[in-house]
């Protein structure tokens, strides 16, 4: 299926869904709306194969659980949201990006992160940040973004932006990522409030042309090994 729409400053919404719980949605392409996909609902054990959201306010928006939804080979280009998580604070226990493509997004994803989103074998290019947690819920803990075995290129001050209230912690595990950067004195992740845990391993530049820090507030816990965030080879 392929809608074309108005564009994002209309208030057009192309798919408008209540809850879609365990349902497949599969090879639809979706260019020019307000947003490309809006759920207002609870969207359980979803499957998102191969959906394309371009040139959108947010290509896709969402209001509620997703507990074990997962998103395989999409494409978030050119929004000014790739992907809008959960965005009535709702604590998903799971989410799941495993081979999806974000290029040209203002923010990629947007997430109160109410307990756990994972991402896999991504690819992210000319984006402002990958990951923007503006708020959270009410849990303390259980704060978990993973991000493994992805490429990111930077060209902005952070990859990711954390603000969460003060006492909450994120978690974070970055593992076996490929970073290229043009950003000098940028950060894998910038905490802007809150705390936060790191384990990092594995992750390289190659051949690193400027200064890079994987985190601009001390961690109250790391776990560092083999990681090459430097201006040296």
């Amino acid at each position: 299926m392929s809608f074309s729409g108005p564009g994002r400053l209309s208030s057009i919404v192309c798919l408008w869904l209540s809850s879609c719980v365990a349902s497949l949605f599969d090879s639809v392409y979706i260019e020019y709306f307000r947003y490309g996909i809006q759920i207002d609902g609870h969207y359980y054990r979803c499957k998102f194969v191969d959906v394309k959201c371009v040139y959108c306010n947010y290509g896709m928006r969402t209001l509620s659980m997703a507990n074990g939804t997962a998103f395989y080979y999409c494409n978030f280009h050119g929004c000014d949201v790739g992907f809008g998580h959960s965005l009535n604070w709702y604590a998903d226990t799971s989410i799941y990006f495993e081979s999806c493509y974000f290029q040209g997004d203002d923010i990629c994803i947007e997430t109160p992160l109410g307990q756990m989103l994972r991402i896999n074998q991504c690819y992210f290019e000319a984006n402002g940040c990958i990951v923007d947690i503006y708020r959270t819920s009410t849990y303390k803990t259980g704060l978990i973004l993973s991000i493994e075995n992805s490429y990111f290129y930077i060209s902005v001050p952070s990859l990711i932006k954390q603000n969460i209230p003060s006492g909450f912690t994120l978690t974070l595990v970055a593992n076996n990522n490929l970073v290229g950067n043009t950003m000098d004195n940028s950060y894998f992740v910038n905490v802007e409030s809150g705390d936060i845990i790191i384990k990092a391993e594995n992750n390289k530049i190659p051949n690193p042309l400027t200064n890079f820090s994987i985190c601009s507030k001390t961690p109250l816990k790391t776990s560092y090994f083999n990681n090459d965030f430097s201006d040296t080879n």
